[in-house]
């Protein structure tokens, strides 16, 4: 079960950055809430940040909760957008979610 998390901005340096593409997960008949039905997981990054700062440290403790030490950031092409190394701003970061997973929303991202 995914916790509320948000919003929170979230500072650091790019650790790690993966894109994956969109994908389509079938729903496991009679399960309840989006386990239960077919969805389909946006094209996104997933960030590992290090010298981390954070608007709400209780939020970002139901962050690494929810998700390890990973951070989804929808994003619908392989373009290189976010790399290692690079120091990002994330503003208005949430997190939201249920059985099947959780979704993560955000205002914007800064390159700093």
């Amino acid at each position: 079960m995914c916790r509320p998390v948000g919003p929170i901005n979230i500072e650091g340096v790019i650790k790690s950055a993966v894109w994956h593409p969109e994908s389509f997960i079938r729903g496991i008949p009679m399960m309840s809430g989006t386990l239960g039905v077919d969805r389909t997981i946006p094209a996104h990054y997933m960030v590992q940040l290090e010298s981390i700062v954070v608007s709400d440290s209780e939020d970002y403790r139901r962050l690494l909760l929810n998700s390890g030490d990973v951070i989804s950031l929808s994003h619908a092409e392989d373009d290189g957008f976010l790399k290692a190394g690079m120091k990002i701003r994330i503003s208005g970061l949430m997190q939201l979610g249920d059985e099947g997973g959780y979704d993560t929303f955000f205002d914007k991202i800064e390159i700093l």
